[in-house]
């Protein structure tokens, strides 16, 4: 670029004008072609963008999905092992001999009681521990075989 003055020729002025033009130009081609580039990188960048977050949401869908299916498998169970659990205090409960019983006559059964202790030569908590389970079926003679039973 050249100095202009008043006195410049015309002829300068219009090759200043027509390289100014032209600089013009290229730098508006440069800014489309800029531009269109830009925005071919911010489509391709978005259709990406927008893939891999319907992908990301597809795997959160499947993880709520299965995050569900645990629950329901883990109330399932709940329910499932309160009923085992209520069948098996009955079963247990049936398998008492007595489950409802209680002492009468309490001074003769204390009396009782004293005679056996002394007879076998037992404390109270080892008598104890036998009327207990005395109560339960599922104890047998072999249980109770120990030094203090009578041969």
């Amino acid at each position: 670029m050249t100095y202009m003055t008043k006195n410049t020729p015309v002829e300068d002025l219009l090759k200043e004008i027509a390289r100014l033009r032209n600089q013009i130009d290229q730098l508006k081609h440069h800014s489309k072609k800029n531009t269109e580039k830009r925005s071919k990188i911010r489509a391709d960048w978005k259709t990406r963008y927008n893939k891999l977050k319907y992908k990301l949401f597809k795997k959160d869908q499947l993880v709520y999905g299965k995050n569900l299916h645990i629950q329901r498998i883990k109330a399932k169970a709940m329910r499932s092992s309160r009923v085992w659990r209520k069948e098996g205090y009955n079963h247990a409960m049936k398998r008492i001999v007595v489950n409802h019983y209680k002492v009468k006559h309490l001074a003769s059964f204390l009396f009782k009681t004293s005679t056996v202790m002394e007879i076998y030569k037992l404390d109270m908590r080892e008598y104890s521990f036998i009327l207990w389970a005395g109560r339960y079926d599922f104890f047998c003679v072999i249980d109770f075989h120990t030094k203090y039973a009578v041969a």
